[in-house]
């Protein structure tokens, strides 16, 4: 049981509700197996907002001539924004590996590179692809990526988080001819192929990053900072996007809810979608 997780009522049969008070789970489209009722994991009017505000931008997300409202909600706006300087273009879902990818590649091409990123909608690759940009999206395996986005995803529930997945990665089908797919697991152990898949598909000469033990404590130094920054240092320690095994087991709980029998069709389309992705990275990356 996750710290703080103390009011879990278990139910034998059948599906319980989410976030406390039975038939809320249902009412918000929500499925999962256990019912709570401790009231710190009701929602609150903020969260209710978050939210809200979330579907909005899930609902827009598709359309490139809507981008300029999408950034400007991201949390630092306009500093994401597609421009004439830009450089290369790294998206993917959420919790995906997308900020690693960014640090690490600037760190190995010294310390700034124009690079666009974290929008975490499908309008900001159509973009980077129609104006012949190098672009990357990175993919990780949907339980992965959706259980450490609900750790810090209080407003969202398992299954409109893996529908939102399956809309992101759906969406991005028609253009995975025209981008680089990276693996979140190359992206944290060792990104050399993916940057030499990058050089060759876009003609560019970006260099790898080495992930020796210094160089990775660096870029995650620098990704603390950054978030710091953004966030503030009260929220650091959740929302952080490097190993922490304090969020381990909360982590592992939500994994029960997204593999629960009464999500698997939904669970099934993701990853159907995840080895689609990953297909078209072993083409681009040829044999061995």
């Amino acid at each position: 049981m996750p710290p703080g997780r103390s009011g879990r009522k278990e139910r034998e049969g059948g599906v319980g509700d989410e976030w406390g008070g039975r038939g809320a789970g249902r009412a918000f489209g929500f499925v999962i197996v256990t019912e709570f009722r401790d009231e710190r994991l009701r929602w609150t009017p903020r969260q209710s907002v978050r939210r809200f505000l979330r579907r909005a931008q899930y609902a827009i997300g598709h359309y490139p001539v809507l981008l300029p409202i999408l950034v400007r909600l991201t949390p630092e706006g306009t500093a994401k924004s597609i421009t004439a300087r830009t450089e290369l273009v790294i998206e993917g879902f959420p919790r995906s590996g997308n900020t690693f990818a960014v640090f690490a590649l600037r760190q190995a091409n010294g310390g700034y590179l124009r690079v666009p990123s974290h929008v975490h909608q499908p309008a900001q690759v159509k973009r980077a692809v129609r104006r012949g940009l190098p672009t990357v999206v990175v993919v990780r395996e949907p339980v992965e990526a959706l259980a450490s986005n609900l750790v810090v995803s209080r407003h969202v529930g398992p299954s409109e988080i893996l529908r939102e997945y399956i809309r992101y990665h759906r969406e991005l089908v028609p253009l995975l001819g025209h981008v680089v797919v990276a693996a979140f697991e190359e992206i944290v152990t060792g990104s050399g192929s993916v940057v030499d898949r990058v050089n060759r598909r876009f003609d560019t000469s970006f260099r790898a990053f080495s992930h020796a033990p210094d160089d990775v404590e660096a870029v995650f130094a620098a990704i603390e900072r950054r978030h710091g920054d953004v966030y503030g240092s009260g929220r650091l320690e959740r929302l952080v996007p490097r190993p922490a095994p304090d969020r381990a087991e909360e982590k592992e709980w939500f994994v029960r809810q997204l593999t629960a029998p009464e999500l698997s069709p939904l669970l099934a389309e993701a990853r159907a979608l995840h080895e689609r992705f990953l297909a078209a990275r072993a083409m681009l990356a040829g044999p061995g």
